[in-house]
């Protein structure tokens, strides 16, 4: 469905994202990758990537394609300071949180194995969104892999991913 339509699908195994705490709201979140074979970076022919869930690699889809979309969600609560985000697929520790890009290959037994990540950090969305996303909105995290000369590694920042509510 496209992004603004009625709801999303609700994210494989995520009935823990939503707590029963009445401060926290369950925010739904797409994480858009663009243009992956453009990217001035040579990855190995058979490169898969997803997004991490606690310890495990979900939503795999091949890195040759030219582009992917994955669904997670949050649990986001406003608090005297700012805002926080936990749930599976949050990671790092308040004040630093993120999401991870898994990018893996297949081994011998054909099982994915890591070999890199690319973090999305929360702290890098701009309060507004994060209110419009505490009233109802979702969020969409874009990157550009094509417009990047630094590689799809490491801490993904603006402007090199877009962080939008809708």
């Amino acid at each position: 469905m496209a992004p603004g339509g009625s709801s999303w699908p609700t994210p494989r195994g995520t009935s823990s994202v939503l707590v029963e705490n009445p401060a926290a709201v369950a925010v739904p979140v797409r994480i858009e990758i663009k243009a992956v074979t453009g990217a001035q970076v040579q990855l190995p022919l058979n490169v898969w990537f997803g997004v991490q869930r606690t310890k495990h690699l979900e939503q795999e889809v091949r890195a040759t394609v030219d582009g992917a979309q994955f669904d997670v969600a949050m649990n986001l609560f406003a608090e005297h300071d700012g805002f926080d985000a936990r749930g599976p697929y949050v990671h790092g520790k308040k004040g630093d949180r993120f999401f991870y890009l898994v990018w893996a290959e297949p081994d011998q037994d054909s099982t994915l194995t890591m070999f890199a990540r690319s973090k999305f950090m929360l702290n890098d969305v701009d309060a507004s969104t994060l209110r419009s996303a505490l009233e109802g909105s979702s969020l969409i995290c874009s990157v550009d892999y094509a417009a990047e000369d630094k590689g799809p590694f490491g801490t993904i920042r603006p402007p090199r991913v877009t962080w939008l509510s809708a």
